[in-house]
């Protein structure tokens, strides 16, 4: 169980390097749509975290309900630290 926690949590928090680096994709260029980069980044992210879940649970790799849970909790933190990080980028950007 522990090892299924492990890795959701890790799963879901991944999530924050895959923003970061469409961050540091679009910090050279120009930003002509504000909702281009959160567009790319949550479909990004999105299909990540299904990937995770669907690969892990059809395979069944681990358990699934402590995987799931700490999945979700590790994606919906990373959300909210991404949230501020976008805000503050476009921002940056836009100003």
């Amino acid at each position: 169980m522990m090892e299924a926690l492990i890795v959701g949590l890790t799963a879901g928090l991944a999530t924050i390097g895959i923003s970061e680096a469409l961050m540091r994709y679009w910090s050279g260029r120009p930003l002509n749509a504000v909702w281009t980069i959160a567009l790319m980044g949550i479909t990004l992210r999105s299909i990540w975290v299904l990937g995770a879940l669907v690969v892990v649970l059809a395979n069944r790799l681990l358990e699934p309900i402590p995987f799931v849970v700490s999945l979700l909790l590790g994606y919906f933190v990373g959300q909210l630290f991404e949230g501020v990080r976008y805000q503050r980028f476009v921002e940056s950007k836009t100003c």
